[in-house]
């Protein structure tokens, strides 16, 4: 450490000594040259009689100087010019980072797409073997019923809303899980299946019965899907969309349905016992008969809900929420309170 620092020292030294050495010769070369008169610094007379002056300090100047603030001149835009290229140069870098970045995420896209359809394509396959040369819908074989079962969830886990649908309409259709269910989806992984199409035309499908205990239903799109007798208990479906859906006599005990939209749904009967509805918007919704005892109701939207003041009694906690009538309520729900 302290032989690098005085190297250093010895090199700063003598770069010094040299520089003070040069400056010592030039001005000695200079003061040589006004000795001199045939150098033409000082001054001198002509053979013709005409007196010259000498060089000046000026001349000088005029002599170094000013092709020296040229030459720095020069360089500085030079290394302008350098910089700004080295500016566009990064710039079109960054983007062409960014659109490599971004073909080789469409790219991935693409490819997890067809890996998603060529899995579906294979399930469906395989399934229709299970179903036409097995004989699956009358079979009593359990492993045979197992094995369906398993390649059921394990194909939902790895594709997208869209076909994750697609595959309950099949099994729906197929009638592998009506009541009692051939396949069952408990604890299947549907989140943000989508059953209710694009259009119109295929909304208010048809589950009816249909067996979902324990199934995520994380922000599916279930629009007007008929659910009546459906089996949810302790489903998890935060965030779904159930919008005039119909689930009259379903089965939602313990059922997660916070910040779900189920306005204009038909609950007629339905159990919803400990269910927690944090957020949800029931607006319109029917819940006449409906079984509401340990329901979570706070933040809720009740507005122009189908509901007695017995069932709102029997509620977890109404605090927050909007009522029938529009009007807000602020305390726990209580036995000893009236409702508004």
């Amino acid at each position: 450490m302290k032989q690098g620092m005085i190297a250093k020292i010895l090199r700063y030294l003598l770069i010094v000594s040299a520089l003070i050495a040069f400056a010592y010769a030039v001005i000695w070369i200079i003061l040589q040259g006004y000795s001199a008169a045939w150098t033409g610094f000082a001054d001198f007379t002509k053979p013709n009689s005409d007196f010259v002056r000498g060089k000046t300090l000026w001349d000088w100047i005029q002599l170094f100087i000013i092709p020296l603030v040229g030459s720095v001149g020069i360089y500085l835009l030079n290394r302008a010019d350098r910089e700004s290229e080295r500016r566009r140069a990064k710039e079109n870098a960054i983007l062409e980072q960014q659109r490599a970045n971004e073909r080789a995420k469409l790219e991935r896209e693409i490819a997890i797409d067809r890996q998603q359809e060529a899995a579906l394509q294979a399930y469906l396959d395989r399934m229709a073997e299970l179903l036409l040369e097995k004989k699956l819908r009358v079979s009593e074989n359990e492993e045979l019923r197992n094995v369906a079962k398993i390649r059921t969830l394990t194909v939902l886990r790895g594709l997208g809303p869209r076909r994750k649908g697609l595959v309950l309409l099949f099994l729906y259709e197929s009638g592998l899980i009506g009541q009692p269910p051939i396949i069952s989806l408990a604890e299947a992984d549907l989140d943000g299946a989508e059953v209710n199409g694009d259009g119109d035309e295929v909304n208010k499908v048809d589950l009816t019965g249909v067996n979902l205990v324990k199934a995520r239903l994380d922000e599916a799109k279930l629009d007007g899907a008929v659910l009546t007798r459906a089996e949810l208990t302790e489903a998890w479906a935060e965030g779904a969309s159930l919008i005039e859906a119909v689930l009259d006599m379903a089965d939602l005990v313990g059922t997660n349905l916070a910040g779900a939209n189920l306005a204009g749904a038909d609950l007629t009967g339905a159990d919803l016992a400990g269910a927690y509805l944090l957020g949800a918007n029931l607006t319109d919704a029917n819940l006449a008969g409906a079984n509401m005892t340990g329901v979570l109701l706070e933040e809720a939207v009740l507005t122009g809900a189908k509901v007695s003041d017995e069932q709102l009694l029997s509620v977890m906690s109404l605090r927050g929420a909007t009522m029938p009538d529009g009007t807000k309520h602020h305390l726990p729900v209580s036995p000893k309170l009236k409702c508004h």
